[in-house]
């Protein structure tokens, strides 16, 4: 699935500072499967 891919390349791209942006991330996918349901 693309989208996971993507995510993942995202998590390991800030992993400097994961713990911000691991709940923005999770948030934007819950929106992403609304939307796409």
């Amino acid at each position: 699935m693309r989208l996971m891919t993507t995510l993942k390349s995202s998590i390991y791209g800030i992993d400097h500072q994961p713990n911000i942006f691991l709940p923005l991330i999770l948030h934007v996918m819950s929106i992403y499967s609304d939307t796409y349901h």
